[in-house]
């Protein structure tokens, strides 16, 4: 989460949004949601996190890896996948950087 977590503190005020999702089966939701805030609240998570039943949209967004990242464009179509965990100084970090630089509107002067 630390790297989440940086680069939501990183690039917000430039327009990125930060959002958890968590599939579930649905004859486990209440448990889910249990978790979920459990996890929300241990790693100090200030952005939104939903559950996705069956991983429908988790599915079509190619994310079947536990944990996966994507970044989503403003037309929401999907503009990087990454597999695995996302760590602080890794190169799959930097390759998220440089993706959402490229995304994302200049700074403000």
């Amino acid at each position: 989460m630390p790297a989440v977590l940086a680069l939501h503190g990183r690039f917000g005020a430039r327009g990125l949004r930060v959002i958890g999702v968590s599939s579930f089966d649905p004859d486990d939701a209440e448990a889910e949601r249990k978790a979920a805030e459990e996890a929300t609240r241990e790693e100090k998570m200030d952005y939104a996190t939903y559950l996705d039943t069956n991983g429908t949209w988790s599915k079509t967004a190619g994310l079947v890896d536990i944990p996966a990242f994507a970044l989503l464009g403003p037309d929401g179509r999907v503009l990087l996948r990454h597999r695995g965990k996302l760590a602080l100084g890794a190169e799959a970090y930097a390759e998220m950087e440089r993706a959402i630089e490229r995304a994302l509107p200049a700074s403000p002067r």
